[in-house]
């Protein structure tokens, strides 16, 4: 009976969820359209699409007729749209839209005003690209992140500034131009939209509205845009099982829920689809069906004090001056303004008169002060995403708290990676809102052993996963007394859990410890126990070319616990020690010209001072081809993050140091671990190979899951506007070789560590484990699983690289370069000593 009003209730709450998901669209929506915004909508570009070649003609032909008097007069406004109707006719056609989709029935003096404004702006933009490229540049660079709609308003009030004269012209004699704009588009014969006449109150007017097949592409866009908004919710049933390629997600309204169980796009989709239908992967949608039947339940505790914290506004005094945030990192969840932090008056002599009264004097105060204002709106910005996140995450756990199961969904990518289909609380959410989640199905702790494994839990959680698994022990018993006051009263002992590595992961361990401790014979834990790969990429690459000196940089055999990026930065330490480094970057300006910077200053006061932060997110992503680029802006988002904290250690320029640790990284990566490169580099080669005869890649895993990579090439139209650009894409059938070659490595290793995740899950299936907590290269079992999880993660390596990959993918993509493949191996590696490995995961 209970199952059966389980059932029901589900059924409910995907109806209302979908019922609610649709009305927020249509909100959203009609605010867009209210703020005359929707050409930007999808419905919106269609309809500008389907019409927009049809309305250039009509302007080729303006432009090339004989006029006269006031007509042939205004049309000279528009000289720089003469070599290219398609931009004015983007214009027009925009602000047609931007009012008839605001209102249905919009008097036709509203839309002739709307396109002379529109024609103005235009004018003002282009003004001042043209006088002033420097101003016009910087805007777009500086402002990068504030949205259209900022970008333009300031753009127009520099316009203004600059072009005032020429505007007054402007303004005096376009409105009858826009009422000839307007009728072109009525001549056109496009179908957009027609003259409707309205009587009311004695009076007559003309009005615009859209056509019969424009409102009917408006629903169709609508009906098929609504998942771009659906939220889809969590599961108080278990989900339904996936059986085909195409499904409901797990959901039980099947007309309501659709979802591919693997994600891809266009004809992409299509070819996989009949491949599924045909061939199938049951293997793996077998083991994808059992980790969506894992239980799930909210972590009440967890719940009660972020509700705390945040209720109570606690911030943590400890954060950085201009970076504020609450307890435990929690996002700062109340309105700021830029004001809150950066005062004008520390900006010197300030303005007593005039239009900018209250901004610094001088250009140079105004100028400092300006930026440094604006960096504190982008600070503000960026804590305000992650604040709604988190709302949106603690909402769903009030709604759900009460359930003593919960379930999440899953579909893949297209390498196999698997992803939860709920999109704010879900088992892979970041640690913070990760914490609010914990197993539903709870497991005694009955050996030393599970104990350990316990205890090894919380250290990693506080930061220690670095140690020997007996340091990380011995902590946890040398702070006993410490844990069990952070249990007892989470706020008041908050200065021993809100720096830690994973805050709240660590604080639902420490309730957890406190009640064993407690009550060992009747303690019960609910917590994912995890281990994580060691730099998982370059482990990959170690097992598919037997490489042993890589397997032991990053922990794939041995007994001792390596960190590759300790390693990698104590190695560009001794660079810098040693004066081994470049003594010169050599640049280009904006005005084209080259020039160099010299690097002694910056790296001379960075001896012993590099950490393994500067150099973590280059060597996790040097097995996935990142660009010499990618890595500088890794190392430079690093060194931001460094300011914002206040821990500056360096003189000089920021972006000196970033090129110069870039190159140095690099070097040191490829001193520590060669495999992957070479590897990186025999992959690409295939893939040329393949794409030189117009051929995809498309192999099977281990599991038999279908890797489909296909990017073909785009044919873009650019209709570019000051006020904005459309950009009309059209797929050929011709592959993009670049993309195809540079996707490869990235995207075959994801697929290896898909691989390895899954058929570790398998193994761990067979032994009766049902509760799985599983993020790519990171898995969590209960804690009596756990001993079982670090034997099955050994052998799935062992099975799977033993199974020799490369030979199967080349194989099956090129099999002309299967005699390569002994070339490429390394064979230093005996894969059985990985059975004996310590802390591979870990």
């Amino acid at each position: 009976m209970e199952n059966k009003q389980l059932l029901s209730k589900q059924i409910k709450i995907e109806k209302d969820n979908f019922d609610y998901c649709y009305d927020r669209m249509l909100v959203e929506i009609n605010k867009r359209l209210v703020n005359k915004h929707g050409d930007e909508l999808l419905e919106g570009k269609l309809l500008l699409i389907s019409v927009l070649d049809t309305v250039s003609k009509g302007f080729e032909a303006f432009f090339k007729a004989p006029l006269r008097g006031q007509r042939k007069k205004t049309r000279a406004f528009l000289e720089d749209f003469y070599r290219r109707p398609k931009d004015l006719a983007y214009l027009v056609i925009t602000s047609i839209i931007q009012e008839v989709g605001r209102e249905p029935y919009t008097p036709l003096p509203t839309i002739i005003l709307n396109i002379v404004r529109n024609l103005r702006q235009n004018y003002l933009m282009e003004s001042l690209k043209r006088d002033s490229p420097k101003i016009y540049s910087h805007i777009e660079r500086e402002y990068k992140k504030r949205g259209k709609a900022y970008i333009l308003s300031r753009k127009i009030k520099l316009g203004r500034l600059k072009q005032a004269t020429n505007l007054e012209q402007l303004n005096k004699d376009t409105t009858a131009l826009g009422a000839d704009l307007l009728n072109i588009v009525l001549l056109a014969n496009v179908d957009l939209v027609t003259i409707h006449i309205v009587h009311k109150a004695g009076k007559t007017t003309k009005t615009l509205v859209y056509t019969e097949r424009a409102l009917d592409l408006v629903h169709k866009t609508r009906e098929m845009n609504i998942f771009n908004y659906l939220k889809n919710p969590i599961f108080v049933v278990p989900p339904k099982d996936w059986e085909a390629y195409i499904g409901s997600g797990g959901y039980y309204t099947e007309s309501l829920y659709k979802y591919p169980m693997i994600k891809h796009r266009g004809s992409n989709k299509t070819l996989l689809k009949e491949y599924m239908r045909v061939k199938g992967c049951d293997r793996y949608m077998a083991i994808l069906n059992s980790i969506q039947q894992t239980q799930w339940r909210i972590n009440s505790r967890i719940l009660e004090v972020m509700n705390k914290i945040i209720e109570d506004n606690l911030v943590d005094y400890d954060c950085p001056r201009l970076n504020k945030y609450l307890v435990g990192k929690l996002p700062y969840c109340e309105h700021q303004e830029a004001t809150d932090y950066i005062n004008v008056s520390d900006y010197g002599a300030l303005r007593t008169e005039g239009k900018h009264i209250g901004t610094p004097a001088s250009r140079e105060d105004y100028n400092r002060w300006h930026t440094a204002s604006e960096k504190q709106k982008e600070v503000i910005i960026v804590n305000r995403s992650k604040a709604i996140m988190l709302k949106l995450a603690i909402l769903d756990a009030k709604k759900y708290k009460d359930y003593e199961r919960i379930w999440f969904s899953y579909n893949a990518d297209f390498r196999g990676r698997i992803y939860p289909l709920q999109q704010h609380l879900n088992p892979q959410s970041k640690g913070t809102i990760k914490s609010l989640l914990e197993f539903a199905r709870g497991q005694r702790i009955d050996t030393k052993e599970q104990l350990d494994w316990f205890k090894i839990h919380g250290a990693n959680c506080y930061g220690k996963d670095k140690l020997e698994y007996e340091d990380r022990i011995q902590f946890i018993d040398d702070n006993h007394q410490m844990i069990m006051d952070i249990a007892s009263s989470p706020l008041e002992y908050r200065l021993y859990w809100k720096d830690t590595d994973e805050p709240f992961l660590f604080l639902a361990w420490c309730f957890e410890y406190a009640d064993y401790n407690n009550n060992p014979q009747d303690f019960e834990s609910h917590l994912p126990i995890g281990i994580d790969g060691v730099c998982n990429g370059i482990q990959i690459y170690s097992g598919l070319l037997l490489d042993k000196p890589g397997a032991e940089a990053v922990c794939v055999i041995g007994k001792t616990r390596r960190d590759i990026y300790q390693a990698v930065a104590d190695k560009v330490n001794s660079y810098l020690a040693t004066g081994d480094y470049p003594k010169t970057i050599v640049f280009r300006r904006s005005d084209k010209t080259i020039n160099t910077a010299t690097t002694e200053v910056e790296l001379q006061s960075s001896i012993g001072k590099i950490k393994r932060e500067l150099v973590k997110s280059n060597v996790m992503t040097q097995p996935y081809s990142v660009t010499s680029y990618g890595m500088y802006q890794q190392v430079t988002e690093a060194l931001n993050i460094i300011v914002d904290e206040e821990r500056q250690f360096w003189k000089g320029d920021k972006w000196v140091l970033a090129r110069a640790l870039t190159t140095l990284n690099t070097k040191a990566i490829l001193e520590t671990v060669k495999g992957a490169k070479v590897g990186q580099e025999f992959l690409k080669e295939v893939t040329k190979q393949v794409v030189a005869n117009n051929n995809h890649i498309f192999y099977k895993t281990y599991l038999d899951f279908p890797v489909l990579q296909k990017i073909n090439r785009t044919k873009i139209e650019r209709i570019t506007t000051e006020l904005g650009t459309l950009n009309i894409q059209h797929w050929t059938e011709d592959l993009h070789n670049l993309k195809m070659v540079n996707g490869i490595a990235p995207n075959y290793i994801h697929s290896l560590d898909s691989t390895l995740m899954m058929l570790t899950v398998e193994k761990m299936i067979k032994l009766g484990c049902k509760s799985f907590h599983l993020i790519h290269d990171s898995y969590g079992v209960g804690v009596q699983d756990i001993v079982n999880l670090n034997i099955c993660v050994r052998e799935a390596f062992v099975e799977l690289f033993g199974s020799q990959p490369l030979k199967s993918f080349v194989r099956s993509v090129f099999p002309e370069a299967l005699d390569r493949v002994d070339e490429v191996m390394i064979n230093t590696l005996n894969i059985e000593e990985v059975l004996e490995s310590r802390y591979i995961f870990s």
